[in-house]
């Protein structure tokens, strides 16, 4: 009980020196700034089948920067790690690692027409969530 309250404690005195402001607050950022959007996501799971286990911990940064307003280039990069798996080293090895899920060019020269480059690198435990992306 004394850890949780010593924790308590700590967080709030840290979070305590931490600065905010509101939108209508902001200086002019640099032109950079304003092209460029970030979202993360975090996601932990368990896998288990026949008594046997693993899991698979995953970090997505997906980043799109627009070059211009018919111009973007939009990337998702991934950190997989497998902390535990009860079906060997190798297996817990072979899924974790650092994987560009998407990288793609997207312009759009005229109005009705689109040209998008795009490269994919999916993981083989997700080609069963996302069949279309088999070739």
């Amino acid at each position: 009980m004394k850890r949780l309250i010593l924790g308590l404690v700590l967080v709030v005195f840290v979070s305590s020196f931490a600065n905010s402001q509101f939108k209508d607050q902001l200086e002019s950022k640099p032109d950079v700034y304003q092209k460029l959007f970030m979202r993360h996501s975090f996601s932990v799971s368990y896998f288990s089948i026949g008594g046997k286990g693993f899991m698979l911990n995953s970090y997505t940064n997906s980043i799109l920067y627009r070059f211009s307003d018919n111009l973007n280039l939009q990337a998702d990069i991934s950190f997989i790690s497998s902390p535990f798996s009860s079906f060997g080293r190798g297996f817990q090895r072979s899924l974790s690692g650092v994987f560009i899920d998407r990288i793609e060019l997207n312009y759009q020269p005229f109005r009705n027409v689109f040209i998008n480059i795009q490269y994919r690198q999916v993981p083989f435990y997700q080609y069963y969530y996302y069949p279309y992306y088999r070739w």
